[in-house]
């Protein structure tokens, strides 16, 4: 896994073609943490529950739309009530997450053994 930088390569796709789709598989670092629409994709995938794509074009949004209702993809009230459920404590969740990923992260840099140590969240995020 490596970390992209998505405004970056948003900017040279789209310089290049505004026909092409940027996509970004945000599963590993949720919408929480970072924002792939803000730095220029065209769609998110995030995984909750019921997994989510948000897009910031009316066209891309129009056909998801009329795909989802032509192949009745929709959650269940459950689903809906799951994810509800999940977002009402999502703050202390990733708070916690943030702080036991930054206490390995430590931990690895302080080893002899690791030469490097990849993680976003040194790159200043602050709670």
């Amino acid at each position: 896994m490596k970390v992209i930088d998505i405004k970056g390569c948003a900017d040279v796709v789209h310089a290049h073609s505004k026909d092409i789709i940027v996509v970004v598989d945000n599963t590993f670092m949720f919408a929480y943490f970072q924002r792939p629409l803000a730095l220029g994709a065209d769609v998110c995938h995030s995984d909750v529950v019921m997994g989510l794509v948000s897009v910031n074009r009316d066209d891309l949004y129009e056909r998801l739309k009329f795909l989802q209702n032509a192949i009745g993809a929709v959650p269940s009230p459950f689903d809906c009530y799951l994810c509800n459920r999940e977002l009402k404590t999502l703050h202390l969740r990733m708070k916690q997450h943030f702080i036991n990923a930054m206490a390995v992260v430590k931990f690895l840099e302080a080893d002899p053994h690791v030469d490097k140590v990849v993680f976003p969240g040194l790159l200043g995020f602050q709670f």
